[in-house]
């Protein structure tokens, strides 16, 4: 488990180097009012609406995995990512393989999936790009809690993006009309899943690019992706096909700096909220021993917050935990 030292300083690169005071932009498509701040090189976070498998029309460069996860990425093409580190391709599956590279939300049967890209447990992969870029983009499949992915400049991390991450924001309230839930079915077989498939979009804004992207997987089961995209200019999506990923911290009821997602009282490797004291292979984050349709976990967390009322952040919460609660009960039952 992250000590309380790493937990905040990933929360205070999150907020340093994603958003900052970009999520304005990203809904109104208006700059803020501080020259300063509008001048200011920046990375913006994006996802498009479920069922998007593909980066839409942005003149962009996809690398599909459908013959292999090769040496190099975008082979031939204008900025070539040269691979180092393992990586497999791998037949699509219920926890990847996208049916189509369009930007137009999809959802099919597997007979229309293809190969997607992977890596396993405890592997790191890193991508060296020819050149500068302004925009990666790629769908996420099976987000699970140890997928960890690196944008770096000449070595100099950005920004990491996580699993909680990509959660945080399809249940934070601002997807609209779209339904949360939708982001935890494989499109490309209509099936549901309960770990998170999304199309990512990472925009550098103001100047700022990026040639480096690390992925890593620190647990058991893999970090899935498919339709990898490159664009050297400058991309500018459309606001009403994209929300912005917010920078929400995660919930901290007792304060002691850990996220109650990551808490680990007995500390035997396992966080709190996926435990399953009474072995019925149902994780305690989806127990509800009292049947009031709050799960137990949630209970407790508020006994500690000494809440009476749930509030927006725990409603919030709560969701996220029935969400990893699915997640770790199909890691745990996956194929390494």
């Amino acid at each position: 488990m992250r000590d309380a030292s790493r937990r905040r300083s990933r929360t205070s690169q999150i907020r340093m180097h994603v958003l900052g005071a970009m999520l304005l932009i990203a809904l109104t498509g208006v700059g803020l009012s501080s020259p300063a701040q509008a001048a200011a090189p920046a990375l913006e976070a994006y996802v498009s609406q479920p069922f998007v498998q593909g980066p839409s029309s942005l003149g962009a460069e996809i690398e599909t995995f459908d013959t292999s996860c090769p040496s190099t990425w975008w082979f031939g093409l204008s900025n070539e990512g040269v691979r180092s580190g393992p990586c497999s391709s791998l037949n699509g599956n219920i926890w990847g393989g996208a049916s189509t590279t369009s930007g137009t939300p999809t959802r099919t049967d597997p007979t229309h999936q293809t190969k997607y890209g992977m890596i396993s447990r405890g592997q790191t992969l890193t991508i060296q790009l020819n050149h500068p870029a302004s925009y990666v983009g790629f769908h996420w499949e099976a987000g699970d809690p140890c997928n960890t992915l690196t944008i770096s400049n000449s070595g100099t991390p950005i920004t990491t993006f996580t699993t909680e991450d990509l959660m945080g924001m399809i249940y934070s309230g601002s997807i609209g009309s779209w339904s949360s839930n939708d982001y935890l079915i494989n499109p490309a077989r209509s099936q549901w899943v309960g770990q998170a498939f999304a199309f990512i979009h990472l925009v550098g804004v103001h100047g700022l690019t990026f040639d480096q992207l690390t992925f890593t997987q620190t647990c058991s089961g893999g970090f899935e992706f498919d339709n990898f995209t490159i664009v050297d200019a400058p991309v500018t999506l459309d606001p009403t096909t994209v929300v912005a990923i917010t920078d929400t911290a995660p919930p901290d009821a007792d304060e002691d700096g850990v996220s109650d997602f990551e808490e680990d009282t007995d500390e035997d490797g396992i966080s709190n909220p996926f435990e399953d004291n009474n072995d019925d292979g149902v994780a305690d984050s989806l127990e509800d021993s009292d049947g009031d349709g709050i799960n137990d976990y949630v209970e407790s967390i508020r006994a500690l917050a000494n809440t009476g009322v749930p509030s927006a952040q725990e409603v919030l919460f709560g969701l996220g935990l029935l969400v990893a609660g699915v997640t770790l009960v199909m890691i745990r039952r996956r194929p390494t």
